[in-house]
């Protein structure tokens, strides 16, 4: 779930790094599209407080991506092609 989702510096733990491609305002949360190489469609949703967004992460910055402790997630390795 995008709620899920923590966006933090890109020098702080995560599974991933990616450039931040939009936000978009949704009254008490914002939607912030994450563009990276880690996700199977190129781009990441990730849904944020409104007021941890802002100047924190402007579009084009560079930003850390993981999930929020105690989130439940749970992530599966690709399965393998059969020949």
């Amino acid at each position: 779930r995008p709620e899920q989702v923590k966006i933090s510096d890109p020098g702080e733990a995560g599974f991933a790094r990616g450039k931040v491609a939009a936000h978009v305002f949704q009254g008490g949360h914002v939607d912030l599209y994450v563009d990276t190489a880690h996700c199977s469609s190129g781009r990441l949703l990730a849904r944020l407080s409104a007021n941890d967004v802002g100047t924190c992460w402007p579009v084009g910055a560079e930003v850390g991506i993981g999930f929020k402790e105690r989130s439940g997630v749970c992530v599966f390795p690709p399965l393998a092609q059969s020949a």
